[in-house]
């Protein structure tokens, strides 16, 4: 890259030093930190940070993780923001170092920078997996509670650390007191208790229907699968595991997914949108915003062009080679078939999966140059369904505007509106669509966003 006088940019070198510090190659990771602290590159910024002092503290160098965060951050004009003060926390509560965690967590405040949800979620965590129990009920009622900042991944936290310590009836009562408050239990509490009903060797449902686990079950959708929102995959305290499910592109449903076998897994998350949405920006901040927070991570795009199917794909879009409509369909059709079992593989061993573009874009590309929309769906039956499809929403004029529009075979105006009402008629309510505010990203916290699903 270097040879061809091409200059990374803060995207390209974040994910350089997310992979080296995803190989424990820390040191390795600090020099180029160097090089852009002393201008070699351009200046860092907060993701670069906070990758670094997560890595550092993966591998338990504590001293210096703490000094780039209390004092090379601020030298280079940078003010740590909440992403980067819950990754301090979740790495030293995950070395046991729960007294420092907790400075830092006063010193967050006195910093006047607001915690939330997922902060609290990793306190409690935190707390509760250094048996300090106690400490972890006290932070809930003198802190969280009257904050007003809670979820259900915060309550999880707290049914875990009952749990843990076979703390049975206090987490169910626990539970009692927040639906005498008004909060519905989701699935994940029930799943919890379940849980940990089965470990103390209740015998049958009878057992754990008189410990009151299903008191509460018409508040819940017993689905074989529960639906998650977008703050539950990318939540700090959401451990990113879920069901392998395969798709299923029925010809009556526009490709809803149906449900298969349940094993635990990463997380398969989908970037959609028109050319120059912004997809690939985003996929590429939230990479090391994952990794950051310790969640095993890697980022896939289709078509891969790697392959030996997906280089007859790039000489198409490049103009370099000219196919019919239904050949190129079914070549990125095979490009994803051909990825699908390491895929499979890759979640089943807990790697999240970010996937810039799957599935969707195949139909609503090819449908929008006339082919028929069921024929185009058929030959993505059968291949893995994503847990959650962002759609990136943008106006086709409004991306035509954005730099390099047009170097590619399908980066056409009047081309991209017909793929937009291809997107349309493919979305359905589960997926996420999001209206980007400019220079925000998907680690932001969402703040930027609108959600219209």
């Amino acid at each position: 890259m270097l040879q061809t006088e091409c200059q990374p940019d803060v995207i390209t070198l974040n994910i350089v030093i997310n992979g080296f510090c995803k190989m424990g190659r820390i040191d390795e990771a600090l020099k180029m930190l160097n090089d852009m602290t002393t201008g070699k590159f351009c200046a860092p910024d907060a993701v670069t940070f906070t990758t670094i002092i997560g890595g550092l503290l993966n591998v338990g160098r504590t001293h210096e993780a703490l000094n780039l965060f209390h004092q090379v951050m601020r030298e280079n004009g940078i003010s740590p923001g909440v992403v980067t003060y819950n990754a301090v926390l979740r790495g030293l509560f995950k070395l046991q170092l729960a007294d420092e965690a907790m400075r830092v967590f006063r010193r967050m405040l006195a910093d006047g920078v607001a915690a939330n949800s997922n902060t609290y979620s990793i306190i409690i965590d935190g707390l509760c997996s250094s048996d300090q129990i106690d400490e972890a009920k006290k932070f809930w009622d003198n802190v969280i509670w009257p904050s007003k900042i809670h979820d259900h991944f915060v309550y999880a936290s707290i049914l875990k650390g009952l749990c843990r310590l076979g703390n049975l009836n206090e987490a169910c009562h626990f539970l009692y007191e927040l639906v005498d408050s008004g909060v519905s239990p989701n699935i994940v509490s029930y799943n919890i208790l379940i849980d940990c009903a089965c470990r103390l060797g209740y015998r049958c449902t009878r057992d754990m229907k008189n410990a009151g686990f299903f008191t509460f079950s018409k508040s819940l959708n017993f689905g074989a699968l529960a639906a998650r929102s977008l703050n539950s995959y990318l939540s700090l305290s959401f451990p990113l595991r879920c069901s392998i499910r395969t798709v299923r592109m029925e010809n009556n449903n526009n490709g809803n997914l149906k449900v298969g076998d349940d094993v635990s897994r990463g997380a398969f998350i989908v970037l959609e949108g028109l050319d120059r949405s912004g997809k690939t920006s985003q996929c590429s901040k939230l990479l090391p915003y994952l990794e950051g927070l310790g969640h095993p991570t890697e980022l896939w795009r289709f078509p891969d062009r790697s392959t030996s199917i997906g280089q007859m794909i790039s000489a198409y879009l490049s103009n370099q080679s000219q196919l019919d409509d239904h050949t190129i369909h079914l070549l990125y059709s095979a490009n994803r078939w051909e990825k699908s079992s390491l895929m499979e593989t890759k979640l089943k061993s807990g790697t999240t999966l970010i996937v810039d573009r799957y599935s969707y874009s195949g139909v609503a590309f090819s449908s929008a140059k006339g082919l028929d929309f069921e024929w185009c769906k058929a030959p993505e039956i059968g291949l893995l369904a994503p847990d959650l499809v962002l759609y990136l929403d943008i106006t086709p004029e409004k991306a035509a505007e954005r730099g390099g529009y047009g170097g590619e075979r399908y980066e056409k105006l009047e081309f991209q509106k017909k793929v937009a009402e291809s997107y349309r008629a493919l979305r359905d309510p589960s997926w996420k669509r999001l209206k980007l505010a400019a220079g925000f990203y998907l680690e932001d916290k969402f703040s930027a966003y609108e959600d219209n699903s």
